[in-house]
């Protein structure tokens, strides 16, 4: 009951800014009060959907723990982009998080799209290491 409560205090008032002051306060959120970083990083994924910045969302349902989230995120709305602008290394940042076995294993159709895409990116990576 306390943690929904605190969770909705969160989500209500958390900002998506990163100066010294915001990063005081998340430190002393978790330090003192003991509030588990993951839930500060849903309220921040949930203010960037409701800002429409889709980077910033994926980033925080990463250190959030929400797999499968990131994933069709990252999938339907920021891969494409990244592979056609050749910034593999964004798109790696992604998918090389949830490459880890214990939560590539927890995501929904992750073979047959993350692990695609992660896949590409190591061919090219290698490809132009050989180029070079």
């Amino acid at each position: 009951q306390r943690g929904n409560a605190v969770q909705e205090q969160l989500n209500r008032h958390c900002t998506l800014d990163e100066t010294e002051e915001q990063k005081e306060k998340e430190l002393f959120l978790q330090e003192k009060l003991g509030i588990p970083s993951a839930w500060i990083h849903n309220a921040k994924s949930l203010r960037a959907h409701r800002d429409g910045d889709i980077h910033k969302e994926a980033l925080h349902l990463i250190e959030a723990g929400h797999w499968n989230k990131c994933h069709q995120l990252v999938v339907r709305h920021l891969a494409s982009d990244a592979i056609v602008n050749e910034n593999y290394s964004y798109l790696k940042y992604f998918l090389g998080k949830l490459a880890i076995p214990e939560y590539s294993l927890q995501i929904q159709d992750w073979d047959t799209a993350g692990a695609v895409f992660y896949d590409y990116i190591r061919i090219m990576e290698t490809v132009r290491g050989i180029g070079e």
